[in-house]
């Protein structure tokens, strides 16, 4: 039985190059607090938003289809397990301890199972630039926020202009699929030559 095969998965280099230089903005300083500069690595609850731009580097730069889908997984994973500690650490500020750390001991596990879901997952390419999408907006306001504080250093304000170089990327790569799609994933294709039949007279 004919089985259409998958569309192909472009590489976006720009996307990819936005990715890693955001990554690197987790080492910059980016706040002066108690008159010593501070990095976002300091920081943990905002890992997802650079360790989740390497996850969209790696699947942005890779023409296949198992590792885009696996980037894309953890990319989600990473967001799920940052939600399940922050509600840890407040469940855990409430009701103990020990209770955060088996809340938080719970959310990894959760984690892990929903990467391995997830990985398993046929992503539409529009489906996957989405959540690229999504991510830039964050990481754009996350940004925005610490260099609009009083104590920003020069590291929030590149870490801001990489967040919006991948937003504009991933919505570039966004508009290029939906042509690509309405293309038929053809792309545009010279006419083909025509064959008319004479007929003769009788």
């Amino acid at each position: 039985m004919y089985s259409e095969p998958p569309p192909p998965v472009r590489r976006r280099p720009l996307v990819a190059i936005s990715g890693w230089l955001l990554f690197v903005c987790l080492f910059l300083p980016t706040l002066r607090v108690c008159s010593s500069p501070s990095a976002p690595i300091e920081f943990p609850p905002s890992y997802a938003v650079y360790f989740g731009a390497v996850a969209i580097a790696i699947g942005a730069m890779s023409a296949s289809q198992r590792i885009r889908r696996r980037a894309h997984a953890v990319l989600l994973g990473l967001w799920f397990a940052t939600g399940a500690g922050i509600l840890a650490g407040v469940f855990g500020s409430i009701l103990g301890v020990s209770m955060g750390w088996t809340l938080a001991t719970i959310g990894l596990g959760l984690t892990i199972m929903l990467i391995a879901r997830l990985a398993r997952v046929s992503w539409s390419g529009r489906g996957v630039i989405g959540v690229w999408i999504a991510h830039a907006l964050i990481a754009s306001a996350w940004n925005g926020m610490l260099a609009a504080e009083t104590g920003a250093l020069w590291g929030a304000y590149f870490a801001l202009v990489v967040s919006g170089t991948l937003l504009v990327a991933s919505a570039v790569a966004l508009s290029s699929e939906n042509a690509a799609r309405d293309d038929g994933g053809l792309g545009h294709m010279p006419e083909l030559p025509r064959a008319y039949a004479r007929s003769r007279d009788r």
